[in-house]
Order: structure tokens, then sequence, then C-alpha cells
């Protein structure tokens, strides 16, 4: 494939979906106003519940910059594949730092919310960074370097919702309407790039596979890991009961979002073949299941 061709491909993609991802970015907040409503009107003290109305007002006033923020920034990075450059620490991984409890547990938070996105369209991924490591020249891509991935979604969001000043109850609502508005409805745009790279004639007959270590749990067994397992404390139960409140608001269905107790499920996932393992990518961790 040549150079042009690659950049013309590239380009038209981009411009179709990053005004989509801009849409569902105003989606979010469209549906957060509710949610957070929601959340006052069952809170469990007057002192929660103004969190929430206080939360409600920063994400009015803050809206279109946090929307522009996401962007440009997505705009941005989008093919930072292609330009080789320092790793940046994944979310989550600044538990390694000195840095609030808080700070980490709303990495993770975000970090969970990717890794589950790529286990749940495990093929797609594979196959996509798979070519793209063909465009570039080198081994298959991690998932975190695919553009427009739930990695580099997750990334972008965070830095762009650090304007944010809102309570971590608040901050969690908002990061599950992310998921639910913007994670789960991207793969389309990789499906449709992923097309153009097989009809342009990158690894036409590719096919999917999965390779497993001797000893390894095979994906339908695996287990989490301990570290996994922890997680953010009460992100699982947090993310349950967001999502039936957000769903519950979106339908115009009055009454109080489910109380969720469990913890966050987890998932295993095995490396893939053809240079595509490696690192935090090609290990899904469990959790923001809806």
């Amino acid at each position: 494939m040549r150079k042009e061709q690659l950049k013309t491909l590239l380009t038209t993609w981009r411009g179709d979906n990053v005004p989509a991802a801009q849409g569902m970015m105003k989606d979010l907040f469209n549906s957060a106003g509710e949610v957070l409503l929601e959340y006052a009107e069952k809170a469990e003290s007057n002192a929660i519940q103004v969190r929430f109305f206080e939360g409600k007002r920063e994400l009015w006033l803050k809206q279109e910059q946090v929307v522009s923020l996401f962007n440009e920034n997505l705009f941005r990075d989008l093919f930072n594949f292609m330009r080789p450059a320092e790793r940046k620490d994944a979310p989550g991984a600044e538990v390694l730092s000195l840095v609030s409890k808080d700070a980490y547990e709303r990495s993770l938070a975000l970090q969970t919310i990717a890794d589950q996105a790529v286990q749940d369209h495990q093929e797609l991924y594979y196959a996509l960074a798979q070519r793209l490591g063909v465009v570039t020249g080198g081994p298959a891509l991690e998932f975190a370097d695919i553009p427009a991935g739930p990695h580099q979604l997750v990334d972008v969001f965070e830095r762009s919702a650090h304007v944010l000043n809102v309570e971590r109850e608040v901050l969690l609502a908002i990061y599950t309407l992310f998921e639910r508005e913007v994670i789960r409805k991207s793969p389309p745009w990789h499906e449709e790039l992923n097309e153009s790279l097989r009809q342009a004639g990158i690894l036409p007959n590719l096919k999917y596979r999965v390779k497993i270590k001797p000893g390894q749990a095979t994906p339908s067994k695996a287990q989490p890991t301990r570290s996994t397992a922890a997680g953010a404390p009460g992100f699982g139960g947090f993310i349950d009961h967001a999502q039936t409140a957000a769903g519950a608001a979106a339908q115009g269905v009055t009454g109080g979002a489910r109380s969720a107790s469990a913890g966050p499920r987890h998932a295993g996932g095995g490396q893939t073949a053809g240079g595509a393992a490696g690192s935090r990518a090609h290990s899904a961790a469990g959790g923001a299941r809806q």
C-alpha cells in the first residue's frame, strides 16, 4: 500500500469519526444531568445529595470546555502510533507513583473500562493491531496504541475531564456514562478501519488466533489476579448502580437506581499470537460490565 493511499485512508477515517466521538460526548453530558439528579434524590444523606447537585452544576458550567478538550486531544493524539515516542503509563499505572488513593482509583476505573471493552471485541482489535503493525513496518500494535481504541479514548477523556472539580461519586458516575455513550458505541469505527485496510490488501487473509502458554488457563476459565480482584474499592457496585440509574434516566423511568453490592466482574484474556501479545493491553481485566 502506497504512503499516499494510507494517508488518504486514515485522514478520511479521522474526518468521519472524530466528529462522531464529539457528538457522543455531547450525548454523555445530556444524560448526565438527569442521572445526577436521580442520585441526588436517592442520596443517603444531605451531604451526599449536595455533592450530586454541585456536580450537576459543575458539568453544566464546564461541558463545552470538556467536550472541546476531548475533541482537540483526540484529533492530535489519534495517529500517535505513527509517531514513535516514549510510552506513557497506562491508566492505573499511577499505583507505582506517589499519588493519592482517589487519583489511583479514578485511573484504575478507566483502565478497567478499557480492558473490558478490548476483551469484549478481542477478534476485532487483534486484527486491527496486526494490520496497523504492518502499516508501520513493525510488529502488531499494542491495544493501547490503536487509534480511538478503548485505551486511547479513556486516556483522552481522563485528561479532558481533569478540569472538573467534582467529588469521587460524581466522577465515577461520569465515567460510567462515558463507557455507555462512547466506549460501547466505538467498535463500528474500528470495524470500518479494519475493513478498509483489508480491502487495501493489508493481511487480507488474516485469521484470529489465541495462543495459550503451557499451564495458562484458557480465556473461558481464567481467574482474576489478586491485584485485579482488589480493584478500586466499591467500584464494581458503584458501576452497576450508576448504569442502572443512567438507563432509567434515559428511558424516562422514575424511581431509584438499584443498589448493587457485588464487586466488579473479572475475566482473563489469553495472549494473542503474531506479535500482538505483550504488556497491559493484551491482558483484559474485568469490570464495568453491564
